[in-house]
């Protein structure tokens, strides 16, 4: 239970010092086109983008694989074009827009790490 009650401290640390400041999962949606996207149904975009706003821009670099990871997963949402493209290039493609989606957001945020 103690562990618990340290892991939410944290957590509610982490909400304080980024909230409403690194929006990167904002960030991150801005660089998709809506013309890039067939399909939203069954798409969980939205609570990633808000999970990633909430936490900011080191929890996101923290949890790099696992964004990326949703990102080539939810691809089957894409235009047929984007959805051919193999795991691998995808996951490049991922990497390179979360890498400036941090930017973005640490730069309008004010944040001086990254």
């Amino acid at each position: 239970m103690r562990n618990k009650s340290k892991h939410l401290e944290s957590v509610r640390k982490v909400r304080q010092e980024n909230h409403a400041t690194e929006r990167v999962g904002t960030e991150l949606s801005k660089l998709i086109p809506d013309w890039a996207v067939k399909d939203r149904s069954g798409c969980d975009c939205k609570s990633w983008i808000n999970k990633m706003d909430r936490y900011g821009a080191k929890w996101c670099e923290a949890n790099r694989p696992a964004i990326i990871e949703h990102l080539v997963r939810s691809k089957e949402h894409l235009i047929p074009a984007f959805r051919s493209l193999p795991d691998a290039i995808c996951r490049v493609v991922a990497g390179r827009l979360l890498n400036h989606a941090i930017r973005s957001a640490s730069r309008s945020g004010g944040a001086q790490d990254h």
